[in-house]
């Protein structure tokens, strides 16, 4: 099994946290323009999760239990991420609030999936090992809250739509 990676909201708070959907469920995604993806509901499974910015796991922001929750639902799989004091941790929550990471992406392992047909997949279980704090999301729609409001702002209120 190859790694996979996939991005989505994320928001970042007042007091060096960020926040938002790791993974949504029963929503289909396209990936690379190639094939369209959806996860089942509840079919991530997690145990050992480290947190990293631009998937460079030498240099972890946080673990399941120390500075991450996960937040499992039937719509979705959240993230509240504790970003530590320290020189990374620091840099990373500016560069999220400057706008320059944008999004999370998930790093996980397929387990089961099937594909009804080639540009079809859909995943009925896979293995969430890592969250990536990133520049360019693989979803339009992965935008962090703080940099989609900024970006309605700069539009007249007629012609605001949702990212």
């Amino acid at each position: 099994m190859k790694p996979e990676y996939r991005a989505f909201e994320v928001r970042a708070g007042d007091t060096r946290t960020l926040g938002g959907v790791v993974v949504p469920y029963g929503q289909a995604s396209s990936i690379g323009g190639v094939f369209n993806e959806t996860f089942e509901a509840g079919s991530i499974r997690y145990d050992s999760v480290l947190v990293n910015r631009q998937h460079d796991r030498s240099k972890p922001l946080a673990r399941l239990g120390h500075g991450l929750v996960l937040e499992n639902s039937e719509t979705e799989l959240r993230a509240d991420i504790k970003l530590p004091d320290t020189v990374d941790g620091r840099d990373t929550y500016t560069l999220v609030k400057e706008g320059v990471l944008k999004g999370f992406s998930a790093e996980f392992r397929v387990k089961r999936d099937t594909w009804p047909d080639a540009r079809t997949r859909i995943i009925h279980e896979a293995v969430l090992w890592g969250i990536g704090v990133v520049d360019d999301p693989g979803h339009t729609g992965a935008i962090i809250d703080e940099v989609r409001a900024r970006l309605q702002d700069a539009v007249p209120k007629r012609h605001r739509v949702w990212l």
